[in-house]
């Protein structure tokens, strides 16, 4: 589409008239009404025209990347134009962290700046999104900010630098692993592994769960499998183990679960180490279980279920 690059005034929408048909295209508006901006079209360039609405003249006019080009907004005094969204995505609906978020431009035609999704949020909250973020502009503590908004968080952005105001922060809970005691409640039977004849073992003293806890020298924690993070299977497994004298895991066999999970879990026991236990002066076998959670959590929450872990490097 073109549009001639003259606009006389702004009004509830910009008309012009080519030599064969009328072009409507929208006006963008400043919060405060002062300011008002529209897009022209064409075939190698697109300008942002901006005008002044009392008294009405044009101020500027801005070239605007077409690679970035999402919606518009005009700053309250007139000095920066910003366009959020725009291109990327590549072949799917689904963000991407090099997704454009914003582009800041000065009204002399420069360009002020420009983030990405990542600039703003974490992957994993990028993975999460089913809607872009939404941006307003706004006057606070006497600089003009843009606001970005997705679900109930938000973050602020200078415009005269374009720069994040926020600390970059989990705003969706991650996905996150730890083990605790097992509880005994065991609602799938265990998966087979090639060791599972050591558990039938006459030697092997049982422990219970939390003494066997308690006896964890080291505990390293399963990796949580990309294909479950993005299936968004979560749960927990039962692993019970075979602890040699000296308190290294022999075996370990765990209930079942879905997309590797259950596999994370035995490979992760695997590498435990216990504390000797010993019946009359003598060390000796033992088993017990553990249970590996595989759950999203906030920061504060996962912090406070690893305080009593054994540690895990």
């Amino acid at each position: 589409m073109w549009l001639a690059p003259v606009l006389l005034a702004c009004s509830a929408a910009a008309v012009v008239v080519n030599a064969d048909a009328p072009v409507e295209n929208p006006v963008i508006e400043s919060a405060n009404g002062r300011f008002c901006a529209v897009v022209r079209y064409d075939p190698v360039l697109v300008t942002a025209a901006l005008y002044e609405t009392n008294p009405r003249r044009l101020v500027a006019e801005v070239p605007l990347e077409i690679a970035r080009l999402g919606q518009l907004l005009v700053s309250d005094s007139g000095k920066y134009l910003v366009t959020w969204g725009g291109g990327g995505g590549g072949c799917t609906a689904r963000a991407a962290g090099s997704d454009p978020l914003i582009t800041v431009y000065r009204t002399d035609g420069s360009r002020a700046g420009a983030l990405n999704l990542e600039d703003v949020f974490s992957p994993y909250d990028i993975m999460q999104f089913w809607t872009f973020p939404r941006i307003e502009l706004q006057a606070i503590d006497g600089r003009e900010v843009a606001v970005v908004t997705i679900d109930s968080a938000r973050r602020r952005v200078d415009l005269a630098s374009v720069k994040l105001l926020d600390e970059k922060t989990d705003i969706y809970p991650r996905p996150r692993v730890y083990a605790t005691p097992s509880t005994g409640a065991r609602q799938r039977p265990y998966a087979p592994v090639d060791c599972a004849a050591m558990f039938d073992d006459p030697r092997l003293a049982h422990v219970e769960p939390a003494e066997l806890f308690r006896r964890a020298a080291f505990g390293p924690l399963p990796v949580f499998p990309d294909i479950a993070i993005k299936a968004r299977v979560r749960g927990t497994v039962n692993v019970e183990v075979v602890v040699a004298e000296r308190g290294d895991v022999l075996c370990a066999r765990s209930s079942y679960f879905p997309f590797g999970i259950d596999a994370a879990a035995r490979a992760a026991a695997r590498g435990w180490w216990f504390r000797p236990l010993r019946v009359n002066g003598r060390a000796v076998p033992f088993t017990g279980e553990l249970l590996f959670h595989f759950e999203d959590l906030d920061e504060q929450t996962w912090l406070a279920a690893m305080r009593d872990a054994p540690p895990a490097r």
